[in-house]
């Protein structure tokens, strides 16, 4: 038998080809005529950020495709950094970052619309774009010593180390924070952090606004506390060694900070979609402002995390019962009677900004997203608006006014008689189980016969024949009453027992309606 013997060239050509193929995977530079399409990364230098396409979540939107950066090796769910088209993501997974032949820095997909331009420049160049250990993609040219472009000065909702927050007055250039309008979706959100320019200020303070009102500041930065402001005492400065600086000069005016290697590794200041700042310790993260976080409590408004907060002005209609429970609300699956008020989707409000415009207005008394999956835009109920409670698939996430909720079950409590509530309830259930029984051979067994017959109401019901369900015995009778009735009574026999709603819950949805 002839035995063959392998060229040891064989060997080291193979090593050469796979040791150069995994060093152009792990480059940190694209350069011009070059493409980094989606599934291919950039890495800077010393691995400590990756630049690339991404696409988030399992909602309807989760095919949308964004070209971000993040900390490497942090984690397969590590939320990027920076987001280069937040605002115009890309429908599929064609997405191709490239500098065009002529320096153009653009991100570009098969459909051709939109072509997100990053960079134009005025007349062709030479350019390189290239992620540094800063977390920076900065864009270069071989003639000018000056970024011609780079992410550091277009934030999304993360300040890293080094990266301004301010004006840069030469450029016109003002740097800020803006949150995700939802953990799944990162366009842009109802809060912003910024320097304060406010008439009259110093400009030694930060300032973060909910769609244009004030809604916490702060401090004063203070050298002489080792560069920190009195609202970031604590977590960011105490604990974590976060060292804040300020600078104002003609050309700009702004806030960075610098941490010791030391205490953390993943440092960042960062905006929540619910205009929490948030920060990163020694293996996770860590609120330090929180302006919502039992704000309706008197006996919280001196907590830490609240320390900046600017007091949320109510109604007088909302401040006449205690705070703690007039004015929560509280989350119920099921369905209004009628359609509520709907704003524009391109008001781009949150969950959180529904539960504001439903807090500053006297007549509300129940709000939802109009898109369930990712928790945005907004509808609210009036008070002629009644709730049916359901566990049942395809029903809303609907958020109700606690005091109404409290206060009826309240006056339950301290029934004495006279009121048709519980009549109507029992009423109510007899109609269905005995519409249920009389058509039916009595030799089935009842288990057998009360499953197929709710199973008919069910489908009447759903058809919206639900009135086929009166017996014929009653001779008077409100139907919007009974059809209440027999709703409440469907959902109190369903199949599953966590499916059925708890007396509490009976009670609640007979008051609302």
């Amino acid at each position: 038998m002839v035995r063959r013997e392998t060229n040891p060239l064989i060997y080291l050509f193979s090593f050469c080809i796979i040791f150069i193929g995994f060093c152009y995977s792990q480059t940190d530079t694209i350069e011009q005529g070059q493409q980094l399409k989606h599934g291919m990364q950039l890495f800077s230098a010393s691995g400590i950020f990756r630049l690339g396409f991404f696409q988030l979540g399992s909602s309807s939107k989760s095919n949308l495709s964004y070209l971000g950066i993040w900390y490497n090796n942090n984690g397969h769910n590590e939320k990027p950094v920076w987001i280069a088209n937040r605002n115009n993501p890309i429908p599929d997974e064609s997405g191709t970052l490239r500098i065009h032949q002529n320096g153009n820095l653009m991100i570009s997909h098969k459909a051709g619309h939109p072509i997100i331009t990053l960079y134009s420049v005025q007349s062709p160049i030479n350019a390189t774009a290239t992620l540094l250990d800063s977390g920076n993609f900065v864009l270069r040219s071989d003639d000018i010593t000056e970024p011609l472009w780079q992410s550091f000065d277009y934030p999304t909702d993360t300040l890293l180390p080094k990266m301004k927050l301010g004006f840069d007055k030469r450029r016109g250039i003002n740097r800020t924070l803006t949150s995700w309008r939802t953990d799944d979706f990162p366009a842009l959100g109802s809060f912003t952090l910024a320097v304060d320019h406010s008439i009259g200020s110093d400009q030694n303070q930060m300032i973060m606004w909910w769609r244009g009102s004030k809604y916490w500041t702060s401090g004063p930065w203070r050298e002489e506390s080792e560069g920190c402001f009195d609202s970031f005492k604590g977590e960011f400065c105490d604990h974590y060694k976060y060292k804040f600086s300020y600078v104002s000069n003609e050309e700009e005016t702004y806030f960075n900070y610098s941490v010791s290697k030391e205490i953390t590794i993943f440092p960042r200041l960062s905006l929540t979609p619910n205009g929490e700042i948030e920060g990163y310790g020694m293996n996770a993260m860590f609120t330090q402002v929180s302006c919502l976080s039992s704000s309706s409590s008197s006996s919280s408004s001196s907590s830490p995390l609240r320390f900046g907060c600017v007091e949320l002005k109510l109604p007088s209609c909302r401040n006449r019962f205690d705070m703690d429970n007039s004015n929560k609300f509280v989350s119920k699956l099921g369905a209004m009677s009628q359609t509520g008020f709907k704003f524009n989707e391109k008001d781009n409000l949150t969950i959180l900004d529904c539960w504001d415009i439903c807090l500053q207005n006297c007549s509300c008394v129940a709000y939802a997203s109009t898109n369930d999956d990712i928790g945005t835009g907004c509808e609210i109920w009036s008070k002629d608006s009644s709730f049916t409670n359901s566990n049942l698939v395809g029903f809303r996430e609907i958020r109700l006014l606690q005091s109404t909720v409290d206060m009826w079950w309240i006056w339950v409590t301290g029934l004495t008689g006279g009121t048709a509530t519980f009549p109507l309830l029992i009423s109510s259930l007899y109609i269905v189980l005995r519409k249920c029984k009389a058509k039916r051979n009595r030799q089935r067994m009842e288990q057998d016969l009360l499953l197929q017959e709710l199973g008919k109401a069910w489908q009447l019901w759903s058809e919206g024949r639900g009135v086929e369900l009166v017996d014929s015995s009653l001779a008077k009778y409100k139907l919007n009453e009974v059809l209440i009735g027999i709703h409440i009574g469907l959902l109190c026999v369903q199949e599953r027992p966590e499916d059925r709603p708890t007396m509490p819950d009976v009670v609640s949805m007979i008051y609302i309606f």
